[in-house]
């Protein structure tokens, strides 16, 4: 979504779903930390299982075991398909929405543009080379929004470790 709006030189549109694409993954981020714990605890388990087992033995579980597995299985499951589900639930709507604007968007853009162009350059091929340049698609501002997308995540992810971090240590 944000990708289109950069790569027809729409910033403003761009970054606006960019950063709500990122809100959007931030949340579902800060929910699925209970799930990645969840599945550490499932991997000591079975890491714990298959390891104490020799290898005629490694399909004969107790009855202990195999409801420890069970249960941390299910509570990983239980707690990353809510974030997962979130993050499509709220970011369908928001494509949705850019796709519905982004023509119009575009046509009004093209439209000041040609406006701007026609007004200030009086030189007829001037003005052909002005609409050419101004209506190419900008590859490098594409390339930007992927890895600008990756950078912001980082960024608030760092932010978020480092706050938790200290929260941690002022609660001690």
């Amino acid at each position: 979504t944000p990708y289109w709006f950069f790569y027809r030189k729409l910033y403003k549109a761009g970054m606006a779903a960019l950063l709500a694409i990122v809100s959007v993954a931030m949340l579902a981020a800060s929910i699925v930390t209970p799930a990645l714990n969840s599945y550490e605890d499932y991997l000591k388990i079975s890491n714990r299982i298959t390891e104490t087992m020799t290898e005629e033995d490694r399909t004969a579980f107790t009855q202990e075991e195999i409801d420890q597995l069970m249960k941390a299985s299910s509570d990983y499951v239980k707690t990353a398909a809510t974030p997962l589900a979130l993050y499509f639930v709220l970011l369908l709507p928001l494509k949705i929405i850019c796709a519905l604007i982004a023509d119009k968007l575009y046509y009004n853009k093209m439209r000041e543009d040609l406006e701007v162009i026609s007004e200030a350059v009086p030189d007829k091929e001037l003005k052909q080379i002005m609409i050419l340049k101004r209506g190419k698609p900008s590859d490098m501002a594409f390339a930007a929004a992927l890895l600008g997308k990756r950078f912001l995540i980082a960024i608030f992810t760092a932010i978020a470790d480092f706050i938790s971090r200290i929260a941690d240590f002022i609660s001690r």
